[in-house]
């Protein structure tokens, strides 16, 4: 009956272990997740510097002059996007309208929602003087 107990002790801790080990992990990814689809990621000059250091071995004379580069980069992106945001939001609207056509009442009134949280997600200038 005693080897049995510590058995079941033993098979009780290791489950345990593992059940807390799924859970973390899964509330990890999932916070990793949503933080990236929230548009909370590092600027990808950090995720860039950080991978070409490593990788390159790079001194402190080359980081500083890739470091400028990578913050143009930033720039011309950041340029890019605002530059090309009303063609994407005509695109995604025309896309939107489309697949309301397709949809009951219950379903567009739903896709409104889905497209107002999208919106919040990621406002425009237009958006945001609202």
């Amino acid at each position: 009956m005693n080897k049995l107990k510590v058995w079941v002790g033993i098979l009780l801790v290791f489950l345990l272990g593992a059940l807390a080990g799924s859970l973390g992990t899964g509330a990890y990814f999932k916070h990793r997740i949503e933080r990236f689809s929230r548009g909370r990621h590092p600027p990808i000059r950090v995720v860039m510097m950080k991978k070409l250091a490593h990788e390159l071995d790079l001194t402190q004379t080359q980081r500083l002059e890739i470091e400028k580069i990578l913050d143009q980069l930033e720039i011309k992106l950041h340029e890019l996007r605002q530059k090309h945001r009303p063609e994407l939001e005509g695109v995604f609207g025309h896309s939107f309208d489309m697949i309301k056509e397709k949809l009951d009442q219950d379903q567009k009134a739903k896709l409104d929602e889905i497209r107002e949280e999208l919106r919040k997600r990621h406002p425009s200038k237009k958006n945001k003087s609202r």
